[in-house]
């Protein structure tokens, strides 16, 4: 890294970096889970679940 940057303090122990990761995924019901599950977690058609899921990961 040293060559790229042309900084020769530079060491990448010394930095961090995080990633936030959005998504959305639907599913369709398993088994007889229909009535239990909230009208919030499921689609407008109410077909399916949708899981909407923000991960973070860094170090």
């Amino acid at each position: 890294m040293t060559t790229v940057s042309g900084n020769k303090t530079f060491i990448m122990s010394e930095c961090s970096t995080y990633m936030r990761i959005e998504s959305s995924v639907s599913i369709k019901y398993l088994f007889a889970t229909k009535p239990f599950m909230p009208k919030e977690l499921r689609t407008e058609d109410g077909k399916r679940i949708k899981f909407d899921v923000i991960l973070y990961k860094g170090y």
